[in-house]
Order: C-alpha cells, then sequence, then structure tokens
C-alpha cells in the first residue's frame, strides 16, 4: 500500500470547499488530516463533513501538528505571503493558492525561504494541469501555429456580493489579481517571460483601487503582443485565442474547466483540428502533479519565476490603469 501524503487545511474558504477538498478525496496518495480556522466550531465541522482526523482552532495549530506534511492555502491574496512563510518555516510543504503575493518583496521572500527550509512551494494555477493546455503548448511547441504572434484572454463574471473581501480596498482585491492574473499567466508562459510594457484601462470601484472590470495590452518585443480583459461586473466570459504566423488556437473553456467535457480547435488555412476531452478535474490532476513533485518523482510545471513574472505585471496594469499611462517593466 503507497503511503498518503497528510494535509492540512489554512481556513474554511469557499475554493477549499467547493474545488480543493473534493478532489482531495480523490488523490489515492493523500489524506486530509487537519483542518484550521479562527472559528473552532466551524473547523469541527469540516472536519466531521471531511474526514479530517483534527480540527483546530487556529492556523497556528495546523502548523504545529508534526503529522501534517503539506499545506493548502486558499486564504484572502492578501495573506497568501505571510502564511506561505509561516507554514514553509514550520517545515510544511506549501501549495498556495494563486496570486503567491501582492508585492513582488514577499514573494521573493516566498521562494528563499522554501530553499532554505528545503521545502516545496508551488502557486495554485490549476488551469496549467488540464490536458487541454499540453495540447495547446504542444501544438505551440511543434510549430503548428509559426512562431506566436498574439495571444487574447477573457476571464469575467458578476461578483454581487459587495461585503466579500474581494471587493474590499485592501492590497490583492480586484478582477486583475482575481482572474485577469489567469490570462496574464498564460500569456508569461508562452512568451517565455513578462512583458517589457503594459497599457491598461480600468473601471474601479467608488474612490477606491478595486478594479471592477479591467483591459490591457501588454508588449512583449519582436512583435508579440498580449490582449486581457477581465471583470467583475460582467457576464461569465471565458476565452483564449493563441494567434500564430501560419494559424490560430481557440480554447472555449480554458480557466475553469471544472469536470465538464471540453474542446480545443487548431485552425490551420482550410484545416481545422478539433480534439475534445472527457471530464477531468484540474484541482485533483494539481494535487497529483504537486505529490509527484514532493516525492521527487518530476519537476514543478510551475516554477516560482512565473509567480515573480506574474506580479510584476498584475503591478504594471495596475498603475498604468491608475495613472493613464504606459508602465515600463524592470
Amino acid at each position: 500500500m503507497q503511503r498518503k501524503i497528510k494535509w492540512g487545511i489554512l481556513g474554511c474558504a469557499g475554493i477549499a470547499e467547493k474545488q480543493f477538498l473534493p478532489a482531495l478525496l480523490d488523490v489515492d496518495d493523500a489524506e486530509l488530516w487537519a483542518i484550521g480556522s479562527r472559528d473552532r466550531d466551524k473547523a469541527q465541522c469540516w472536519a466531521a463533513k471531511w474526514e479530517a482526523k483534527r480540527a483546530y482552532g487556529s492556523y497556528e495549530a495546523v502548523l504545529e501538528d508534526p503529522e501534517v506534511e503539506a499545506v493548502y492555502i486558499p486564504l484572502p491574496n492578501l495573506f497568501h505571503g505571510e502564511w506561505t512563510i509561516k507554514a514553509l518555516r514550520a517545515k510544511k510543504h506549501v501549495l498556495c493558492e494563486k496570486p503567491m503575493a501582492v508585492t513582488l518583496s514577499q514573494a521573493e521572500q516566498m521562494l528563499e525561504v522554501a530553499k532554505e527550509e528545503q521545502r516545496l512551494f508551488m502557486e495554485g494555477f490549476m488551469y496549467r494541469f488540464h490536458p487541454q493546455i499540453d495540447q495547446a503548448l504542444a501544438w505551440i511547441g511543434e510549430g503548428q501555429i509559426g512562431e506566436v504572434s498574439l495571444v487574447r484572454g477573457s476571464f469575467s463574471f458578476v461578483m454581487k456580493d459587495r461585503k466579500n473581501i474581494r471587493l474590499q480596498d485592501v492590497p490583492g482585491a480586484g478582477s486583475l489579481w482575481d482572474v485577469g492574473c489567469y490570462p496574464i499567466h498564460f500569456m508569461n508562459l508562452v512568451f517565455g517571460g513578462p512583458p517589457q510594457s503594459v497599457l491598461a484601462q480600468g473601471h474601479f470601484l467608488d474612490n477606491t483601487l478595486v478594479d471592477l472590470s479591467m483591459a490591457g495590452l501588454l508588449d512583449y518585443g519582436s512583435g508579440r503582443q498580449g490582449i486581457f480583459d477581465c471583470s467583475f461586473e460582467q457576464m461569465r466570459r471565458s476565452s483564449l485565442e493563441i494567434v500564430g504566423k501560419t494559424g490560430t488556437i481557440t480554447i472555449p473553456v480554458p480557466w475553469r474547466p471544472d469536470r465538464q467535457e471540453v474542446s480545443i480547435t487548431l485552425h490551420r488555412g482550410n484545416m481545422c483540428q478539433t480534439i475534445t476531452f472527457p471530464i477531468h478535474n484540474p484541482y485533483q490532476l494539481e494535487i497529483e502533479h504537486f505529490q509527484s513533485c514532493l516525492k521527487g518523482e518530476t519537476e514543478l510545471l510551475l516554477p516560482g519565476t512565473l509567480g515573480l513574472n506574474l506580479i510584476k505585471t498584475i503591478r504594471a496594469c495596475s498603475k498604468s490603469a491608475r495613472l493613464g499611462c504606459a508602465q515600463m517593466l524592470d
């Protein structure tokens, strides 16, 4: 019988309840060991529901549990850096929801601590683990569409709950950090690094820095561009188009292909090839990949440099939208 990795969860966030925990239960060599919440009663309720061995009334208690090997952090964006560092210092491996942090200095510290403590850290962009993304990258690598010159991505939905922390005037709030990060992450992945400059426009909530919507043009140099839009006030939309010199790839459901059949299409001249994928759970695939890396069986698909480049790009887009002018990246 294979040894199971024992997981701890920090907080009772919706993403953990709806996505991560159901996926964790489907991973053969994973075990939910501990749930921590500042509301002990809620932790106990969750532990009973998800069959966790321990329920704690604090995040610290999860990190102090010697049985916990890996920690999942689904806390609000502004807490990712703080609790990732604390978990790493407690000798835990960490899978943290995207974005890994809201400042570059904090993200760099996270990676430094992971190296110091010899623990695995990965940012939780689950979309990357769906086989449709592997197929798109394979087509690109094979030269099926020629050199990529444009990537266009959208992600939006209507957020009605004005009390949600993603609409509060705190670091890491707004549609750019929450959903705009997906197309930007993919653009940086395809083009091999961050853009040279960005130009963005946004619609901000009242007199805050919280963007309800944003659109941007990213210049990667040598005629390569990325165009994104994201929103908390537009109907649910999700799309990705990759344009090359000789063809295009379209992915209608790129970011949240949760438990549904999806397809990807290659267009080249008069040729059109569509591949349909059966139901996959990208969260389950993400956990399985993380554990394979933890065991030394494979290398991280999402290295820390991707997270650093994402933060650089997002912060430049946010600044561009606030100031109304293009921003160069360092």
